[in-house]
């Protein structure tokens, strides 16, 4: 058996003075510091038309945690509270987050599945919006079912779209 010695190699000495090093003006984990107070231009796939430079975008949050309860901590609570932060430094407003275990979401494919079924307001609340936030845990690597029956429910939605728009294939 034989043992092998690891030797570390010497550290180069860096020539450029200490001063004179480039300070950099943005970073990745904080984009701020390039604007330097200032809000950050928006995005250029946002439509602004003339006379207007700032629409006002609405997102919803759908939070889609196995807990109903409200009053019980959710990771997927603190996500989206992120995700409200770096909105609102975008002049973007979430407007609301709805958990979809507090409502009676019934299963199904379609648009309302009758009495009862909560689907049918959220839709419209969605639909009002300008981005949807959609976050849920992942368990086993797949999402949970409560955010499974949401997607079910949006099937019915992208159906109707696809139908109004034929898709090559």
């Amino acid at each position: 058996m034989s043992c092998v010695r690891h030797v570390a190699a010497p550290k180069r000495r860096d020539p450029t003075p200490q001063l004179a090093r480039p300070t950099p003006t943005c970073s990745i984990s904080s984009p701020r510091r390039a604007f330097a107070g200032e809000k950050p231009p928006r995005p250029a796939f946002l439509p602004q038309p003339p006379g207007d430079p700032h629409i006002p975008i609405k997102a919803i949050a759908l939070n889609c945690t196995l807990k109903a309860d409200a009053s019980e901590a959710s990771s997927t609570d603190v996500m989206i509270g992120l995700l409200k932060d770096a909105f609102a430094e975008r002049d973007v407003t979430l407007t609301e987050t709805i958990r979809i275990a507090a409502h009676d979401v019934k299963p199904g494919v379609s648009s309302d599945e009758g009495d009862g079924d909560a689907w049918p307001a959220i839709r419209s609340k969605i639909l009002a919006a300008d981005i949807l936030v959609f976050g849920g845990p992942v368990w086993m690597g797949q999402l949970g079912s409560v955010a499974k029956r949401v997607l079910e429910r949006m099937d019915a939605h992208l159906a109707g779209l696809l139908k109004a728009t034929p898709y090559p294939g």
